[in-house]
């Protein structure tokens, strides 16, 4: 221990030995600050989580830090509650590239969606477009179709007539070569 009188105190007390470090240090949690470098002692104050302190030193033979604001020792907490700035730097720096991969890996997934969607819209188009095409078909053959059966019709109507003139022309026909059979027969009964 070292013996050291404290600013605005008459009273000498006995501080533990240090390992000087002097740097400023990231709590890692809420870390509390102990009147003595033991977990027995009263907490005299708590940092938050990712608030810095200055560390003046660490005891020597354990892992407690002394903590100190300004020119006055606050008190000692545990070394697992903290990190220095560099590593902190080095901590925040991985977050921002995992915060980035992951930011990547979002816009890559939303791209993915996004083609997905594009796909699903093209493909449901190329289909609609088929199903018009297919009803302009079905649409296109129903029209010749119909022609084709009005076609029909008047071809009928046009067989129905060439025959009823066909059926006429024959019984004029029969009735012609009735009658010629009639005179012919009158003629030869005149002759004989």
């Amino acid at each position: 221990c070292r013996v050291v009188k404290m600013q605005g105190i008459n009273e000498q007390i006995n501080l533990p030995l240090l390992n000087d470090i002097m740097d400023i240090f990231i709590a890692t949690s809420n870390a509390n600050i102990r009147s003595e470098p033991t977990t027995n002692s009263s907490i005299v104050k708590t940092v938050s989580k990712e608030k810095t302190v200055f560390v003046s030193g660490k005891v020597r033979g354990t892992e407690w830090y002394q903590i100190i604001q300004g020119s006055k020792i606050i008190g000692y907490s545990h070394k697992s509650l903290f990190i220095t700035m560099n590593e902190y730097v080095l901590i925040l720096k991985d977050r921002d590239k995992k915060d980035k991969e992951k930011e990547l890996n979002v816009k890559k997934k939303e791209e993915l969606l996004e083609r997905k969607k594009e796909r699903e819209l093209n493909e449901k188009k190329k289909e609609r477009d088929t199903l018009k095409k297919q009803e302009e078909l079905i649409v296109s053959l129903n029209s010749k179709i119909q022609d084709k059966e009005i076609e029909i019709k008047l071809l009928e109507k046009k067989l129905s007539k060439v025959s009823k003139d066909l059926e006429d022309q024959y019984q004029n026909m029969v009735k012609t070569n009735e009658f010629y059979k009639k005179e012919i027969k009158d003629t030869s009964f005149e002759l004989n």
